[in-house]
Parts: structure tokens; sequence; C-alpha cells
């Protein structure tokens, strides 16, 4: 006796079911199953199916060499189905006598596919055909009349699929207009999208003031990884995924719609808008590096210390070898080639302890609070004036369904206004500069927020603070000289 079980169902096939293999040959069958939208990620609506299925076959007497699933893949998206693959596979194999389904849109959605699965089940040569069987009647394939039957039922899935598909779009414009959340779970919120999470939440306003105060978006991956954070896809945090979770407007209370602004949403931001909005044109900034960054910017100084002999920015790089190569386990220097040679060199861990331990005493000083600049009139009429604009171009929409403009109008508006909008955002972004100081001055204790701070945040608060000069060493002069370091502070 062969049998194939499944959650307590049992097809099976007896001496009594064959009474003789010439009689009544052992029949042998594959059962397919697939569901295209799983919502709950239960597999249910595969289950189902496969009930169905092993209820079919035990009533027809059918040896099961194998029971497939495609859960939550759509037959018309073009995505890889493994399950119907390695169907497929035991057809042109001739393992199987029957390919059986619930119906005939769980197998194929297309007619172009409907094609395919003709071909391959088709008897050739020696080769017997392989009957497809659903649970609502058999298809005979081998016959025109039931080619054009197969054909009609696929066309009627498709039709079905692409209105499926046309009502979905309507019913995820009108929620996007109510302004509901979108159904897949964002960082920063519980499942449902109007509830935050909070240990999330709190992360994402800690970015967002690093962010701004100078830190690099890999410097954030591992504040977030190290926090024992994942994404909401359950992964680890790199800079991409750091990017592209700052950018989204849903931190903001704004809903979208494949990356077009609706309106407000109903749930409670992160991020004030105001707030998301500086964070987005910051990571938005044309020319803004995208890369892991480079070597100059691994130390505190590179590009941002000044040459005492022509105030061009210093650079990093190693001593030369005796064979004029960079020695690799040589120290780091920071060095001023201008003016087509290296006229001015200085090892790069002496000059940035002595850089940080200065910052760091000014710091413990009990005036620091007076080292932070007031928010400049521009800045705070650029603040105002990248809200009014939003808040015009926002209006365009209402216009339009007045009658008050026309498309074409409304596009033009548009453009203008979001033109204006993107160098509003830019000179804000530009002038964040205070940024970095701001965030370790809120700290209980400034001197070990900034000896902590990420890399980027260090080097704002220097450029904030000072400009630092590289000088000429000393003839005779052997070790650290802090005389070679001039520190003009600025305000």
């Amino acid at each position: 006796m062969t049998t194939t079980t499944h959650k307590g169902l049992t097809s099976s096939n007896t001496a009594a079911d064959t009474a003789s293999t010439d009689a009544a040959p052992v029949v042998r069958a594959v059962l397919y199953s697939r569901i295209s939208k799983d919502t709950e990620g239960l597999g249910l609506g595969v289950e189902r199916q496969r009930e169905e299925l092993h209820r079919l076959a035990a009533a027809r007497g059918w040896h099961v060499v194998a029971d497939l699933a495609d859960n939550d893949i759509s037959a018309s998206s073009g995505k890889r189905r493994p399950a119907y693959e390695q169907a497929m596979a035991l057809v042109d194999r001739r393992e199987v006598d029957v390919l059986a389904v619930w119906a005939v849109d769980r197998l194929v959605r297309r007619l172009r596919d409907l094609e395919d699965v003709i071909d391959r089940t088709e008897a050739s040569g020696s080769a017997a055909g392989v009957r497809i069987v659903t649970c609502q009647g058999d298809l005979d394939l081998s016959s025109p009349a039931g080619r054009m039957q197969a054909r009609i039922l696929a066309s009627v899935a498709r039709n079905e699929s692409e209105q499926k598909g046309l009502r979905q779009r309507l019913q995820q414009r009108q929620a996007a207009q109510s302004g509901r959340p979108p159904a897949r779970r964002a960082f920063g919120y519980l499942p449902g999208g109007r509830d935050l999470n909070e240990p999330e939440a709190g992360a994402i306003r800690e970015c967002a003031k690093r962010l701004l105060a100078g830190a690099s978006l890999t410097s954030l991956a591992d504040y977030l990884n190290g926090e024992g954070l994942t994404t909401s896809l359950g992964r680890p945090w790199e800079r991409t995924a750091v990017r592209a979770m700052l950018l989204n407007a849903r931190l903001a209370g704004i809903r979208t719609l494949r990356g077009e602004v609706v309106g407000k949403g109903t749930w409670p931001p992160v991020l004030p808008e105001e707030d998301w909005h500086a964070v987005r044109a910051l990571l938005l900034t044309p020319g803004r590096t995208t890369s892991g960054g480079t070597t100059a910017r691994k130390w505190v100084g590179g590009t941002l210390y000044r040459c005492g002999r022509c105030r061009a920015p210093m650079r990093t790089g190693t001593r030369a070898g005796a064979s004029g190569n960079a020695d690799p386990t040589a120290a780091r220097i920071y060095l001023c080639d201008a003016t087509g040679s290296k006229h001015l060199t200085r090892r790069a861990d002496e000059v940035d302890a002595y850089v940080l331990a200065v910052v760091e005493a000014r710091l413990a000083e009990p005036d620091v609070a007076a080292l932070l600049p007031a928010e400049s009139p521009d800045v705070a009429g650029l603040r105002r004036e990248a809200a009014d604009l939003r808040e015009r171009r926002d209006g365009l929409g209402e216009a339009f369904a007045d009658g008050l403009l026309t498309a074409a109008q409304v596009k033009t508006a548009s453009d203008r206004l979001s033109a204006r909008l993107a160098e509003v955002e830019e000179r804000l972004a530009q002038a964040s500069q205070a940024g970095g100081l701001s965030y370790v001055l809120a700290a209980e204790c400034p001197p070990v927020a900034f000896r902590s701070a990420a890399l980027g945040i260090q080097r704002a608060v220097i450029d904030t603070l000072m400009t630092v000069v590289l000088l000429p060493g000393r003839s005779g002069s052997r070790g650290f000289d802090p005389e070679t370091v001039r520190l003009d502070w600025k305000g």
C-alpha cells in the first residue's frame, strides 16, 4: 500500500483500489496550490486548497507524488513561482499523470502561460500526456474544444486579475486621501500604523538629531544596530536603509501615494514636520556624498584643517617609505600638496589629540552656553518661506478641484514652487552648521558628549568654534609642539 498523509487527510492505493495493474494502473498526481496575497502570513488560503485537493485525490484513488504550494505569490506578476516550476518539472519528466489544482486561475492567469502548459502536458512521441484536473472538473487539453475551454477560463482569470488590480488601486487612492496609513508597517510604528513604537520612535528622533549635527549615515546604522533594533523587515541596519527610513514622509505624518504627497495622515508623527523637512533637505542636498565616505573623512581634520603656508585644505595620507611608496604601516599624516609638492606635513594623531583636548576643555567652561549662536534672521525667514511654499503647493490641488486652475496651470505653478522650495531647503541644509554644537551642548556633560560623538559631529563642532591652521615645525624640534597648531576662534 502506498500512502500520502497531509493534515489528517490520507490518499491511498491498495490492492482493493487496483484490482489488477493491467485494468487500473496507479495514477500519479502532483497537487499544486497557490494564493496571491497572504495578508496575515498564515498560509490559510493555501491550506484550504490543499485540503480540497487531497479529498479529490482520495476520491479518485490517486497516488500523490508531490504536494506543492506557492504562498503569497501572484501568477500574473511575472515573479518566480518555485513550487510551480517544481510541478512543471515533474510534468516535463512524465513522473506524474495528473496535475491537480483547485481552479485554473491557481495555475495560470496569463494566456501565454496557458499555452506553455498546453505544450508541456500534451502527448508527444512515446510520452503520454498529462491531464489537468481541477476541483471544479477535468480539462481536456488534448482536444480543440478542451483547449478552447481552458483559454476561455484563462481569459476570465486574466480579466478578474486586472479588475482586482484596478479595485486595489482605487482603494489605495481612497485610503490615502482619507489619511489612513499604508498597510506595510513603517519603522517607528506598531502594526496598523496608527500608534508609535516608542523605542523605535525615540531612536528615529536621535538619528535625526545626530544627522543634523553632522553624523554620517554609517554611524547612524551602527547606533541603531548597537541599540538592538532591526528594520521593519527584521534585517540589520545599513546606511542605505537608514537613508530610506529618514526620507519616509510618514515620520512627519504626511500621507503619500507612489511618491506623491496626498495630504495629512491620521497617525501621530515621529518628527515635527519642520524637523523632517530639514532632515530631507540635508539628505537630498546636491553633491552630498552617498558612498561610504572618503579616506579623508576617517580623520578629524581631513579637508577641515588649513595649511599654514597657503591656507589650502589639508588632506590625509601616509608617509612615504624608503622606496618612495606609501608605507601602509606608517602613521597617518596631514599633508598639503596644493603647490605640487608636499610642502607641509604633520602627524595626524598628535594634531587631533591636541585639538580634541582643547575643544573638550572649552566645552567644560561655565559659559559654554554662550558659544551657541542664536538662529539668524535669515534662517528663521527661510523656514517661514519653506512652510509658505509647501502650503501654496498643497493648495493647488484644491484650486484645480474647484475649477479655478487648469491642469496645465497647476503643473506650471507646482514646478515653479517646487523649484523655489528646493533652493530654500538647500540653503537651510547649508545653514545647519551649528547643529553639531547644539547636539553636544544639549547633553548633560558636553565634554563627554563631544568625545563620544560620531566623527561628523566632532568635525561640525570644531568647524563651528574655530579654524585650525597647521604651521611648519621649528628646526631641530623633536616631538609634538603645540605652537605649530594655531587655533583661530570664531566669534
